[in-house]
Protein backbone atom coordinates (compact mmCIF):
# COMPACT_ATOMS: atom_id res chain seq x y z
CA UNK A 1 0.00 0.00 0.00
CA UNK A 2 1.22 3.12 -1.23
CA UNK A 3 1.68 5.71 1.88
CA UNK A 4 -1.00 8.64 1.78
CA UNK A 5 0.62 12.13 0.66
CA UNK A 6 0.00 14.50 3.09
CA UNK A 7 -2.17 17.41 2.68
CA UNK A 8 -0.26 21.20 1.86
CA UNK A 9 -2.10 23.51 4.15
CA UNK A 10 -2.94 27.06 3.05
CA UNK A 11 0.48 28.24 5.51
CA UNK A 12 2.51 25.63 4.73
CA UNK A 13 2.03 26.60 0.62
CA UNK A 14 2.34 30.30 1.19
CA UNK A 15 5.71 29.77 3.23
CA UNK A 16 6.78 27.84 0.05
CA UNK A 17 6.13 31.02 -1.93
CA UNK A 18 8.55 33.83 0.17
CA UNK A 19 11.76 34.63 -0.85
CA UNK A 20 14.16 36.85 0.84
CA UNK A 21 12.80 39.86 -0.94
CA UNK A 22 9.38 39.21 0.23
CA UNK A 23 9.26 38.15 3.86
CA UNK A 24 8.82 41.01 5.22
CA UNK A 25 5.67 42.09 3.30
CA UNK A 26 4.46 38.44 3.81
CA UNK A 27 4.62 38.38 7.39
CA UNK A 28 3.02 42.08 8.07
CA UNK A 29 0.30 41.45 5.59
CA UNK A 30 -0.23 38.17 7.07
CA UNK A 31 -0.53 39.97 10.99
CA UNK A 32 -2.69 42.72 9.21
CA UNK A 33 -4.99 40.31 7.65
CA UNK A 34 -5.83 39.31 11.24
CA UNK A 35 -5.86 42.53 12.63
CA UNK A 36 -8.06 44.10 10.11
CA UNK A 37 -10.85 41.32 11.13
CA UNK A 38 -10.65 42.48 14.85
CA UNK A 39 -13.46 42.97 16.62
CA UNK A 40 -14.13 46.82 15.48
CA UNK A 41 -13.80 46.75 11.52
CA UNK A 42 -10.89 48.50 9.99
CA UNK A 43 -13.38 49.96 7.77
CA UNK A 44 -14.80 51.86 11.30
CA UNK A 45 -11.29 52.79 12.56
CA UNK A 46 -10.40 56.30 12.25
CA UNK A 47 -7.15 56.62 10.31
CA UNK A 48 -5.19 57.62 13.75
CA UNK A 49 -5.63 53.83 14.89
CA UNK A 50 -5.09 52.16 11.23
CA UNK A 51 -1.89 53.82 11.37
CA UNK A 52 -1.14 53.09 14.90
CA UNK A 53 -1.90 49.39 14.33
CA UNK A 54 0.20 49.65 11.03
CA UNK A 55 3.41 51.08 12.68
CA UNK A 56 2.74 48.31 15.28
CA UNK A 57 2.57 45.88 13.20
CA UNK A 58 5.43 47.07 10.99
CA UNK A 59 7.17 46.75 14.45
CA UNK A 60 6.23 42.76 15.34
CA UNK A 61 7.08 42.36 11.31
CA UNK A 62 10.91 43.23 12.13
CA UNK A 63 11.13 42.02 15.04
CA UNK A 64 10.09 38.71 13.09
CA UNK A 65 12.65 38.94 10.63
CA UNK A 66 15.26 39.21 13.33
CA UNK A 67 14.05 36.11 14.65
CA UNK A 68 14.35 34.41 11.91
CA UNK A 69 17.60 35.43 11.49
CA UNK A 70 18.78 34.11 14.34
CA UNK A 71 16.96 30.96 14.12
CA UNK A 72 18.36 30.42 10.86
CA UNK A 73 22.05 31.51 11.23
CA UNK A 74 22.18 29.61 14.45
CA UNK A 75 22.06 26.22 12.97
CA UNK A 76 23.04 24.35 15.82
CA UNK A 77 26.21 27.12 16.82
CA UNK A 78 26.15 30.23 18.73
CA UNK A 79 25.73 33.89 17.25
CA UNK A 80 25.80 37.43 18.88
CA UNK A 81 24.94 40.65 17.13
CA UNK A 82 27.45 42.83 16.79
CA UNK A 83 28.29 46.08 15.52
CA UNK A 84 31.39 45.68 13.07
CA UNK A 85 33.61 48.75 14.06
CA UNK A 86 37.52 50.02 12.50
CA UNK A 87 39.06 47.77 9.73
CA UNK A 88 42.71 47.97 9.05
CA UNK A 89 44.77 46.26 6.67
CA UNK A 90 47.87 44.73 8.18
CA UNK A 91 50.49 43.05 5.99
CA UNK A 92 47.89 40.08 4.45
CA UNK A 93 45.56 40.50 7.39
CA UNK A 94 42.60 42.28 8.42
CA UNK A 95 42.67 43.55 11.57
CA UNK A 96 39.09 44.79 12.89
CA UNK A 97 37.29 45.36 16.03
CA UNK A 98 33.36 45.19 17.21
CA UNK A 99 30.69 45.86 20.37
CA UNK A 100 28.85 43.58 21.40
CA UNK A 101 26.12 43.84 24.56
CA UNK A 102 27.71 42.94 27.73
CA UNK A 103 26.30 40.36 29.82
CA UNK A 104 27.23 36.57 30.78
CA UNK A 105 26.30 34.93 28.01
CA UNK A 106 28.12 36.96 25.41
CA UNK A 107 30.74 37.07 27.43
CA UNK A 108 31.25 33.63 27.97
CA UNK A 109 30.58 32.36 24.42
CA UNK A 110 33.61 34.65 23.60
CA UNK A 111 36.28 33.60 26.14
CA UNK A 112 35.12 30.03 24.69
CA UNK A 113 36.51 30.54 21.07
CA UNK A 114 39.61 33.79 22.12
CA UNK A 115 42.79 33.01 19.92
CA UNK A 116 40.59 30.50 17.90
CA UNK A 117 39.60 30.49 14.24
CA UNK A 118 36.04 31.23 14.14
CA UNK A 119 33.42 31.46 10.89
CA UNK A 120 32.10 35.50 10.59
CA UNK A 121 28.76 35.16 9.06
CA UNK A 122 27.94 38.57 7.87
CA UNK A 123 24.03 39.16 7.75
CA UNK A 124 22.39 42.01 8.59
CA UNK A 125 18.62 41.25 9.52
CA UNK A 126 17.62 45.16 7.82
CA UNK A 127 18.09 43.84 4.43
CA UNK A 128 15.08 41.95 4.88
CA UNK A 129 13.04 45.07 5.49
CA UNK A 130 12.25 45.41 1.98
CA UNK A 131 8.48 46.57 1.54
CA UNK A 132 7.54 47.37 -1.89
CA UNK A 133 3.54 47.70 -1.28
CA UNK A 134 3.62 49.30 2.22
CA UNK A 135 0.20 49.48 3.73
CA UNK A 136 -1.52 52.76 3.97
CA UNK A 137 -4.73 53.73 6.77
CA UNK A 138 -7.71 54.53 4.54
CA UNK A 139 -8.87 57.69 4.87
CA UNK A 140 -11.67 58.14 7.50
CA UNK A 141 -15.52 57.96 6.07
CA UNK A 142 -17.37 61.07 6.14
CA UNK A 143 -20.25 58.85 8.32
CA UNK A 144 -17.90 57.85 10.73
CA UNK A 145 -17.92 60.07 14.48
CA UNK A 146 -14.36 61.61 14.83
CA UNK A 147 -12.47 60.23 17.32
CA UNK A 148 -13.35 62.61 20.52
CA UNK A 149 -10.56 63.97 22.64
CA UNK A 150 -8.58 61.86 25.04
CA UNK A 151 -6.52 62.79 28.33
CA UNK A 152 -3.08 62.22 27.48
CA UNK A 153 -1.84 60.62 30.89
CA UNK A 154 -4.98 58.32 31.50
CA UNK A 155 -6.46 57.78 27.91
CA UNK A 156 -9.74 58.65 29.02
CA UNK A 157 -12.24 60.28 26.84
CA UNK A 158 -12.93 63.85 27.63
CA UNK A 159 -16.27 65.14 27.85
CA UNK A 160 -17.21 67.40 24.73
CA UNK A 161 -17.36 71.90 26.08
CA UNK A 162 -21.11 71.39 24.32
CA UNK A 163 -22.91 68.66 26.27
Amino acid sequence: MAPRKKKTTDAEQSFADVTADTLYSEIRDALLTHVRAAEKPWSKRPAREQQDTIDATNNLAKHLIRLTCHAVTARGFGQIPVTLGDLAVKKKHINGKFVCRLDEENFVNLAAYQDAVVVLVLCDPEEFFIDPNPPEADPDQMDMVADPPHDKETGEVLESEEA
